[in-house]
């Protein structure tokens, strides 16, 4: 495959990028973005144990937006920090609307890019996101890839010391796809980690992937880390994987990523008592533009 990276092609690149992180801020400032949600299931109980908020841009002139168009400007050191807040304000408050009885004991899960880790007041921020909406710390996770924390950063061990002491959890997302996995357990306190699809896909048929997950789960048990699975879609798979142990079940499976009055009408009907296949019951599409990167399947 060959790419052109003559000075023309380099300048249309160039342009392009700057026009979309021009649309992103304009996007931000009309509020494009609308946060839709995936629910977690515990695997021994069937209830309801959270959810994953992802954002879907609904682009006035392109309709709805695949996420590799933007994530990357959305990561960025410019918009990092303010994506975030949006995203947190907009989730806290959709979530928080919520009847309680439905919601009770669940936790709300948001991802945040290493840029905005950095940012000093951070912490503080998400805490007034938390207190304008009198949503209760310990109910929000907040996810960090594996990929997206450098290092020994000394901002990121900060940031997360400072939002566990608030009582915010913290989870390590796409567990066992970067470089660093084990490394982050032993520099970072963590109260989560999410086993990425990229085992569970194939996961009744592959012994290397069975035998990956089983080695993470029982890691994740002697270290008392709770346990979500990410990219579940068939019965068989979530079958094999509640004959490992208890954790979190999340995927296709279940439901798609869908809007906050979807997702109440899946709590309305989801029976605790038997985990089957519930996004039959979701009448909305998949929202195919969300962030972060993974499609929350």
């Amino acid at each position: 495959c060959f790419k052109d990276i003559s000075p023309r092609f380099s300048a249309v690149a160039a342009q392009e990028k700057r026009t979309t992180a021009a649309e992103v801020r304009t996007a931000l400032a009309n509020k494009e973005f609308v946060t839709y949600f995936q629910p977690q299931i515990c695997s021994k109980e069937g209830r309801f144990s959270g959810a994953e908020a992802l954002i879907r841009w609904r682009h006035p002139a392109k309709g709805i937006l695949q996420p590799s168009l933007f994530i990357e400007l959305l990561e960025s050191q410019e918009l990092a920090l303010p994506f975030t807040l949006y995203v947190a304000e907009d989730a806290v408050r959709r979530f928080q609307s919520i009847e309680p009885e439905l919601r009770r004991g669940a936790k709300l899960s948001i991802n945040v890019p290493h840029a905005a880790l950095e940012e000093p007041r951070f912490t503080e921020q998400i805490c007034e996101i938390l207190d304008r909406h009198s949503f209760h710390p310990s109910d929000l996770v907040i996810e960090i890839t594996e990929r997206g924390v450098r290092g020994n950063s000394c901002a990121d061990i900060s940031s997360v010391a400072m939002m566990r002491i608030k009582g915010i959890e913290i989870s390590i997302d796409d567990f066992g796809t970067g470089n660093s996995g084990f490394e982050r357990l032993k520099t970072l306190a963590v109260d989560e980690i999410k086993i990425d699809k990229l085992f569970i896909g194939d996961i009744c048929e592959s012994r290397t992937s069975q035998l990956l997950v089983q080695s993470i789960m029982q890691m994740a048990k002697t270290l008392d880390i709770r346990v979500v699975i990410e990219g579940i879609e068939t019965e068989e798979s979530l079958s094999w994987l509640r004959d490992q142990g208890n954790f979190i079940a999340q995927g296709y499976y279940f439901s798609k990523p869908v809007s906050c009055s979807a997702l109440i009408e899946f709590l309305q009907t989801l029976n605790p008592n038997s985990i089957t296949a519930c996004s039959k019951i979701v009448s909305e599409p998949c929202a195919s533009g969300t962030y972060p990167i993974s499609t929350g399947r």
